[in-house]
């Protein structure tokens, strides 16, 4: 999108030059014969523009050829604007550049519009394709060379090794919107394959792709407070709230949130007042963190007590706000900043905005929980709900507040009832509508006032795998790599994530990862440069690879014990040997992974004697052949 006046272009061409000095080389000349233009982000990112940058400089410095980047600012949606990639290719131009490199998705739009004014400048785009802004199509331009990377090998490599690591039951999660997501699930099936077969183990494999119409399940579910009976022989305390909330049973100890009740008309909160109802424990002796704010908690010690909230009358008028669909009503007086919080939406609908009078102040109207002023006058506020345009699910609490509908990712927060005479409050349990557990993460699910964020897609189908029995995942070239590793975290160490396209072996819920080497991709093609080409490189091309076996635990074992060491070293020696054939067996083409015959269809692509066993995953937590 070009979003920028011609003037803007111009003072952006200025402070791009300026810019252009602070970006690293081996010269002190302004003329530059390479430069890598970043997406915005830096060369020691950890990721692509970092190994691309390597590539540039280790061809330049052996073809003593003098070189820079650029690192354009982002907008602050995160995004570069066209203008200014084109401001950058410009001054490098300018400067004499003769290779241009560009890694990534984001430059493909630049690389399209700006090449073709620049035609002796070579242009070298990593891990994309040049296309018109509304079209995915590839357009070959006698000065660019575009080099993809073979999802197909990175899959089998993934899918081979993870066998070979000792998974027998895998999971493979893509995405149907996503190009590249079939030929890594067609690559990781054939991979496990190859090794199930070589090994003669069983092994089976479940695939979904996350945007199917067969794995859309509904994510409602039904979180339930669970109470426990007292033990006869268990001391337990009793704090009983008056004007407010949080009365209940509890162990000494125990933190306990309290929240005043809103004041009455004329009135305005004064103070809490403790009253122990514990024999021989004073009064003064029950903790709490404030006596003058709305909101304390109360730290249970060896007694049982009542709290209080009392009012006074107000030193000045005070005014009523009433809070329609939503918490925060009150009398308060002129400038006060008061809390509201809209109450959670029903079925099939979102909050979308607060309707107030005109001159009222609100922190942010488009916010469920936010502040308002209060005015000299009263004031009539009210929650605005609409149909969602993503979808919502509902959430219904059973002994508790909280219910309503939510889309994923939001955050839920559920306040058990106060427990029955004889009874305390144990945990929260929840369950979808099959009966399972959703795996959703309380802050904490043994507290009476908790909260959880809302599934995601990757993230539920990921859990649902894990509690089947998968021990390990690959994540098939989509966005789905961080919701999965969140879903491998509620597990021990031996379940774990395949991760592609980034090297992710710093994530402890990651086994290994296969990475596209753009270094090693730019080496080449500043190298041996093919104008007009669009190259698919591979395992000959040494453009991927994979990060080696992660033991999750491994900083954990001491050096005195040797055996757990000796066992380590032979893990990460069979990865090694393994790896190193299978890498070399695609490499010289021994091995032919094919694609998919069908986008989105994994299945046909093993041997029906197999050791392999492929299926389908749907809604219902099962596998379908």
């Amino acid at each position: 999108m070009k979003k920028l006046t011609a003037v803007l272009t111009a003072l952006v061409v200025v402070c791009a030059a300026m810019f252009a000095f602070a970006g690293c080389t081996n010269q002190s000349s302004l003329q530059y014969d390479i430069v890598l233009l970043t997406d915005g982000a830096s060369v020691d990112d950890g990721a692509f523009n970092q190994s691309a940058w390597e590539g540039v400089e280790r061809y330049a410095e052996e073809a003593g050829m003098t070189y820079r980047y650029y690192q354009p600012d982002v907008a602050e949606d995160g995004t570069v604007d066209s203008e200014v990639y084109a401001s950058f290719i410009e001054l490098a131009v300018q400067n004499g550049a003769k290779f241009i490199v560009c890694p990534g998705e984001a430059l493909a739009v630049a690389v399209y519009e700006n090449a073709p004014q620049y035609a002796d400048t070579n242009f070298i785009l990593l891990d994309a394709y040049p296309h018109a802004e509304d079209s995915t199509e590839y357009q070959s331009m006698s000065n660019v060379m575009s080099v993809s990377f073979s999802a197909l090998e990175s899959g089998f490599l993934a899918g081979y090794m993870s066998v070979m690591s000792g998974n027998t039951k895998l999971g493979y999660i893509g995405s149907l919107s996503d190009a590249s997501s079939t030929d890594y699930g067609a690559g990781f099936v054939q991979g496990a394959s190859y090794a199930a077969n070589a090994l003669g183990t069983p092994v089976t494999l479940d695939y979904a792709y996350e945007d199917a119409s067969d794995v859309d399940f509904d994510y409602s579910m039904t979180v339930e407070a669970v109470y426990e009976e007292i033990d006869a022989d268990e001391e337990i305390f009793t704090v009983k709230v008056v004007n407010g909330s949080g009365s209940g049973n509890y162990y000494d100890g125990d933190n306990v949130e309290i929240t005043a009740d809103p004041a009455p008309e004329g009135k305005v909160f004064d103070k809490w007042v403790c009253t122990s109802n514990t024999e021989g424990v004073s009064d003064r002796s029950i903790s709490i963190t404030s006596s003058s704010d709305t909101d304390i908690t109360l730290i249970v010690n060896d007694a049982s007590c009542t709290v209080e909230a009392t009012y006074r009358d107000a030193d000045s008028t005070t005014y009523a706000l009433n809070v329609e669909n939503g918490s925060g009503s009150g009398y308060f007086t002129e400038g006060t900043s008061c809390t509201i919080e809209a109450q959670p939406a029903s079925s099939g609908m979102r909050f979308d905005h607060w309707e107030v009078s005109d001159g009222v102040n609100i922190a942010d109207v488009h916010a469920a929980q936010t502040q308002i002023e209060m005015p000299a006058a009263p004031v009539d506020v009210q929650a605005v709900y609409v149909e969602s345009p993503v979808p919502v699910f509902d959430v219904q609490v059973i002994g508790g507040t909280g219910s309503g509908a939510y889309a994923e990712g939001d955050v839920v927060r559920v306040v058990a009832d106060e427990a029955p005479e004889g009874y305390r409050f144990s945990h929260w349990a929840n369950y979808d509508a099959y009966g399972n557990e959703t795996g959703v993460a309380f802050d904490n699910e043994y507290y009476f006032d908790a909260t959880f964020t809302m599934l995601n897609r990757y993230e539920g189908l990921a859990e649902k795998m894990f509690n089947t029995g998968v021990t390990s995942i690959y994540t098939g070239g989509n966005d789905s790599a961080s919701a999965v590793y969140n879903a491998s975290g509620y597990y021990d160490f031996s379940i774990g994530v395949i991760g592609s396209e980034v090297d992710c072996s710093g994530n402890t819920n990651c086994v290994f990862s296969t990475v596209k080497e753009l270094g090693n991709m730019a080496y080449s093609a500043l190298k041996d440069f093919r104008g007009g080409e669009q190259i698919t490189a591979g395992c000959a091309e040494n453009a991927i690879s994979l990060t080696g076996l992660n033991i999750q635990n491994r900083e954990q074992i001491e050096e005195s014990d040797q055996a757990m060491i000796e066992v380590h070293q032979h893990l990460t020696d069979t990865f090694d040997n393994n790896y190193k054939t299978t890498y070399e067996m695609l490499a010289n083409g021994a091995v032919e992974v094919v694609p998919a015959t069908q986008p989105g269809v994994l299945t046909g692509l093993v041997p029906d004697a197999g050791c392999l066993s492929v299926h389908a995953y749907t809604v219902q937590n099962t596998a379908q052949q």
